[in-house]
């Protein structure tokens, strides 16, 4: 699919949103799918310690815990690479292509070494926090063997930014569904011993979520050196020769992104921290709300990714009137996706929370009922959910990154953290509160980020944007 030649050359009519539909569904659903599958690693090793014990599945919750985080602050940071790719693309300057790939790949390498020491030496941190230290040994083991997962982690977003740009994202979710059948089964044979592996439990866990993930970079890159569309960028010629330009430049968008992104999961971390206050039914009411949600926000992030690509293409070609067909398209699309969420939570909510719980079980009815409660709320919840990350992906698409992380910052922290305070703990909606503070906090930033895309798109301020950024005139030159 040929992307840039897809985009709108005029201003939108009906058919140049039903093009702009098009397009934007052929590049997010793949890529929606690949957030799943990324998802599912995760929930593969979940579900196998589960049937282990508690107190494996416990330990290695408590790593997830810290990884989580330095994990989505070096995804946030290189997904910067994304709109300076697709800009680039859209200009056809394929140069500029080559080098913000390779310096992406440089700064997933030296964004490893100070989040690898800081997540090796956890242990303080661990206790300070009053954690039970019966548990710490294999918290460390799990933590000190998936920290090495980072810079494949990092690097496989870096290769998909630059896949997708061309539109070849089926290709990333063949290799991410390959990748989650292999984590699977190497998991499964080293927690439980089978298939003449040792049983190594905690450590099993660990090696197969960085088996997962250097698999998934391996295969990307040799996709990337042998595909028709990809070699002529010769991607690991002269790789050791820097490039600090675009080695900085990547820095400076991609830390607000990274800030964003810790901004947004530290507070779903205090939320679920003030659960566990009020009780072990409301917290697993809320675990499984959160996964549910989280399921179906696999959808809009996928749209934000094509988005960003889709917004940062239009950039490349100063087609001011694509930026905005994109962005809006993307919104629109996102919004109705969730608007069928929200009926199927309200409708289908007691069929969706059964998954987890079982209703003829007395102990689980409490639970049950409460999170299909939360799931109501859930219902709101989602529909801010998805305009807030599209908004914040199309403002990348822009290169805007500073102004949204503090926008992000004070939705999350400056409305949601008082919020839930106040409504879970001051008042009798406790579980309700926590999830109506956490729907507010998604709304604040919701409308910070479509407003801000709105005032940053109109008419001559847009066109002014466009010619300020570097770089965006000029035919295809050399490789």
């Amino acid at each position: 699919m040929d992307i840039v030649r897809g985009m709108p050359d005029r201003r939108a009519s009906t058919g140049a949103w039903r093009a702009e539909f098009g397009a934007m569904l052929a590049l997010a659903w793949p890529l929606a799918l690949t957030q799943f599958g990324q998802l599912l690693i995760h929930s593969t090793e979940v579900l196998l310690l589960g049937r282990l014990s508690p107190e494996k599945l416990a330990s290695a919750t408590l790593a997830w815990s810290l990884f989580q985080p330095a994990f989505m602050v070096a995804i946030g940071v290189v997904q910067a690479t994304a709109p300076l790719i697709a800009q680039a693309r859209g200009a056809r300057d394929l140069r500029r292509v080559r080098r913000a790939v390779r310096q992406g790949l440089w700064v997933s390498i030296s964004l490893f070494l100070p989040l690898a020491l800081l997540l090796w030496h956890a242990r303080p941190l661990y206790v300070a926090l009053g954690q039970d230290s019966a548990l710490l040994d294999d918290t460390m083991t799990y933590l000190r063997v998936v920290l090495w997962s980072l810079p494949f982690g990092a690097g496989f977003i870096v290769l998909r930014c630059f896949v997708s740009a061309f539109g070849r994202t089926r290709a990333i979710l063949v290799i991410t569904g390959l990748a989650v059948l292999f984590n699977l089964a190497l998991s499964y044979a080293l927690i439980f011993g089978h298939f003449g592996l040792p049983r190594l439990e905690v450590l099993g866990a660990g090696l197969g979520a960085l088996a997962s993930w250097a698999l998934m970079f391996l295969a990307l890159l040799a996709y990337c050196l042998r595909h028709r569309v990809f070699r002529r960028f010769t991607l690991l010629g002269r790789f050791w020769i820097p490039d600090w330009q675009s080695f900085f430049e990547i820095w400076r968008l991609g830390l607000p992104i990274g800030g964003a992104l810790l901004m947004e999961t530290s507070i779903f971390a205090a939320s679920t921290l003030m659960m566990g206050q009020l009780g072990a039914v409301d917290l697993a009411a809320h675990q499984v709300t959160l996964q549910i949600a989280a399921t179906s926000f696999m959808v809009p992030l996928g749209i934000g990714i094509a988005a960003t690509i889709r917004i940062g293409i239009a950039v490349g070609r100063r087609d001011a009137d694509g930026v905005r067909l994109a962005g809006w398209s993307a919104v629109l699309m996102g919004f109705l996706f969730m608007a069928a969420m929200a009926l199927l939570f309200w409708l289908k909510g007691e069929l969706l929370v059964g998954i987890f719980f079982d209703p003829d079980t007395p102990e689980a009815r409490p639970s049950l009922a409460l999170a299909l409660a939360f799931l109501h709320i859930a219902a709101w919840f989602q529909l801010f959910d998805a305009l807030q990350t599209i908004g914040i992906a199309a403002l990348r698409g822009l290169r805007d990154t500073t102004i949204p992380m503090w926008l992000a910052g004070l939705g999350y922290w400056g409305v949601g953290l008082p919020a839930t305070l106040i409504l879970g703990f001051q008042t009798p909606l406790a579980g309700r509160g926590i999830w109506i503070g956490l729907a507010m906090a998604l709304g604040a930033v919701a409308i910070a980020m479509t407003l801000r895309f709105h005032f940053l798109t109109r008419g001559l301020r847009l066109q002014a944007r466009l010619d300020r950024l570097p770089g965006m005139a000029g035919a295809t030159r050399p490789l």
